[in-house]
C-alpha cells in the first residue's frame, strides 16, 4: 500500500520481493492502520528503515545465499561490510520480510546469514519447523496451476468462490488518449534557503492519461480488488491463523491474489 507510512520509514524489496499492487487500492485510515499495524510485526516485518549501507549488506547476504555460503568467512564479510552494529540490524530485519524466511529456502538461508552476522557466531542450521515449512511449500510450487489452486481450495473451501467475485470485479479501462508525442517544459524561478534564484525545469514525457470517466472506473477497480483481497487475507496466509504450513503461507497467499487478480482483470490464470 502506497503512502501508507510514516515518515522515514517505507516498504522494501525483501528476499522474497514486493508485492505489486494497483491504482485506487488505498482505503484511507482503515488501510494506514492495517498496514502499519502489520509493519510492527517482529516475525514478518513488513515496514521498516534502510540505509544505503543496510542495503548494501543485504544484498550482498543475498549473493552468497544464492552460492550456499554458510560459512564463517560469509559471516566475517558481512559484519566487516556493514562497518557497525547498526547496518546489521537494519539488514537482519529487512530479511524477514513478511515472514518468507520461515517458507523459502533461499529467504531462510539470507536470515540466518545475517542473523549471525548480527549476533557474531557461527551461522545456525536451518530449524526443522522451518524445514518442514520450506518443504510443504516447496510440494505446493511443484504442483501446475489447476492443482495448486485446486489444493487451496481443498484446504479452505471459502477460497472457491472468490474466483467467481474476481471475474465480475469492473474492470479497469486501457488509456485511450495519448498525450502529445513533444515533451512538455515548464520553466520557473524559485529561491534556496540562502535567498539565490534557482531555476527549476520541470518535464513531462510524452505517455497516456485518462479521461475522468476512465479514473473513476479505475479507481472503482481498485476499491473492489482491495475489498476482495483483504477478504482473501483472512482466509490465506499468516492473517488466517492457520497452523496449515501451506493456508497459513505468505508466499501462497502471494499466489492466490495473483491468481486472482489475473481473473480479474480478464488475463486467465497464473
Amino acid at each position: 500500500m502506497r503512502g501508507a507510512h510514516p515518515p522515514g520509514w517505507h516498504r522494501i524489496a525483501g528476499v522474497g520481493g514486493t508485492e505489486d499492487r494497483g491504482a485506487g487500492e488505498a482505503p484511507g485510515l482503515v488501510g494506514t492502520l492495517w498496514t502499519m499495524l502489520r509493519g510492527l510485526d517482529r516475525d514478518r516485518p513488513q515496514m521498516m528503515r534502510s540505509t544505503p549501507e543496510s542495503d548494501a549488506v543485504l544484498r550482498r547476504a543475498q549473493e552468497l545465499a544464492s552460492e550456499g555460503r554458510e560459512d564463517g568467512a560469509a559471516v566475517a564479510e558481512l559484519r566487516a561490510l556493514a562497518g557497525g552494529r547498526s547496518a546489521l540490524r537494519l539488514a537482519e530485519r529487512a530479511s524477514r520480510f513478511d515472514g518468507l524466511h520461515r517458507e523459502l529456502r533461499f529467504a531462510n538461508r539470507v536470515h540466518r546469514l545475517l542473523r549471525a552476522a548480527s549476533a557474531g557466531r557461527a551461522v545456525e542450521a536451518a530449524g526443522p519447523q522451518d524445514l518442514r515449512r520450506i518443504e510443504a511449500i516447496e510440494r505446493f510450487d511443484a504442483l501446475d496451476e489447476d492443482e495448486r489452486w485446486a489444493r487451496l481450495v481443498e484446504l479452505e473451501p471459502r477460497v472457491g468462490p472468490l474466483v467467481d467475485e474476481a471475474r465480475a470485479l469492473p474492470a479497469p479501462p486501457s488509456a485511450t488518449k495519448e498525450r502529445d508525442d513533444s515533451e512538455r517544459r515548464e520553466v520557473a524561478t524559485s529561491f534556496d534557503a540562502a535567498g539565490r534564484p534557482t531555476r527549476l525545469v520541470r518535464v513531462t514525457v510524452s505517455g497516456f492519461e485518462r479521461s475522468e470517466q476512465e479514473r473513476a472506473a479505475v479507481e472503482a477497480f481498485g476499491r473492489a480488488w482491495f475489498a476482495l483481497n483483504t477478504r482473501l487475507r483472512t482466509l490465506v496466509g499468516p492473517d488466517c491463523g492457520s497452523d496449515d504450513p501451506v493456508l497459513g503461507s505468505a508466499w501462497v497467499r502471494r499466489y492466490a491474489e495473483r491468481h486472482l487478480d489475473r481473473l480479474a482483470r480478464g488475463a486467465g490464470p497464473v
